[in-house]
């Protein structure tokens, strides 16, 4: 009488059966590789593009500084109605929510 081993033993060598081998070539195959080389951007035009990404950057800036401040005295302004200050207060919350989604993925990018 050959003895088979225990109930735990046959399980193990049952699920051995099943795995198939890893083919790490098929898998090579599958994923290409390409490789791009850039020529170095010219001095001047990368001094352009930096300027215009800097004047951008001030405008919005100025612009959602603008914004803010005009929401900030509708909400603290005596004299504005209810319909004004529950509209700044929502332009207050997206500017707030865009700056900290900013910083957050900022964080998280790094």
């Amino acid at each position: 009488m050959t003895q088979q081993g225990s109930p735990q033993q046959q399980i193990q060598n049952s699920d051995h059966q099943h795995l198939t081998p890893l083919n790490l070539n098929a898998l090579a195959e599958k994923n290409s590789l390409t490789l791009k080389l850039n020529p170095p951007e010219d001095p001047a035009d990368a001094s352009l593009r930096r300027t215009k990404e800097l004047l951008l950057f001030i405008f919005c800036l100025v612009g959602l500084i603008l914004i803010g401040a005009i929401a900030v005295y509708f909400i603290l302004s005596s004299s504005a109605r209810p319909d004004e200050k529950k509209w700044s207060a929502g332009v207050l919350a997206a500017i707030a929510s865009g700056i900290i989604g900013y910083l957050l993925g900022k964080k998280s990018s790094a």
